[in-house]
This record gives structure tokens, sequence and C-alpha cells, in this order.
């Protein structure tokens, strides 16, 4: 886990660049901490795959033969929070489903969480998010 950004940096480098600062917004004046989680299963053998996040982005990609691999990035003002949260990898509804248990039931502001899921084969793919990008790449060809 570590400090990634500090709007406090990014105002002292703005001044020496620009010489003009603007507020960043809803932003400014926080810190922001991230943790990253690797989780690895053998793939279920499910054909669906859904994957439910809010305020971050989602990527799905070809993966490993039997085996389903999520990289999960959460991001927010409380270290501790960030901790106590949950990836959940499951299988629902006879597919494989991707979440978020978030510390105390709820997400809070300025928190997210970005996925990076590869795995061997779904014929569904269902994601949910809000506030960010969603990529879903279906084969990948390799150059010798």
């Amino acid at each position: 886990m570590r400090m990634v950004r500090n709007s406090a940096g990014v105002l002292t480098a703005g001044l020496i660049l620009g010489g003009v600062v603007t507020a960043g917004g809803c932003n400014a004046g926080w810190t922001r901490f991230r943790d990253d989680r690797v989780v690895t299963l053998s793939h279920p053998g499910a054909e669906a795959l859904r994957v439910e996040s809010v305020n971050g982005s989602v990527r799905v990609q070809p993966g490993e033969p039997a085996l389903v691999r999520v990289d999960a990035t959460l991001w927010g003002p409380d270290l501790d929070r960030l901790s106590e949260s949950a990836i959940v990898t499951e299988e629902r509804d006879g597919g494989l489903y991707v979440g978020i248990s978030w510390a105390g039931g709820e997400r809070k502001r300025n928190e997210g969480c970005d996925f990076v899921i590869a795995i061997p084969s779904a014929t569904t793919v269902t994601v949910r998010t809000s506030n960010d990008e969603i990529s879903v790449i279906t084969s990948v060809t390799r150059w010798i």
C-alpha cells in the first residue's frame, strides 16, 4: 500500500511550472491512498462473467487456460477503510461474479476500485460500473 497522490504536491508543481494555480475541484486538499491486490482462482467453467464496481474502470481480457486472475486497485482517502474492504469472487447464477465489498457495507465519497480481469473464456460478459472506462478484449494476437 502506498500514497500515490497528494494535491499539495500537484499544487507545488503547478506553481513551479505554470505560475497559475487553479483548485482541482472536489479532490483538492485530500490525500489519495492506493491498495493493489491480486486474486487468482481456478476457472470455474462458468460461461458468464459479471463484474460490478463503482467509480472505477474495468478491463476484461483473455487469460491463461483454467485460471482467472483479478487485479484490483482500490483507492480513496482512508487507508484503513481500503484495508478492511474485500474483493469478492464467487459463482452466482451459473457464472463468475467479481466485485468489491466495501468496509462498513457501502462505498464512501472519493473511493473507487479499478479491475483488470484475465479469464480464459466467457460467452457472456456483463460489466456495471460508473465514472470510468470499460474495456473487453476478446482475442489477442501474439507476434513471433
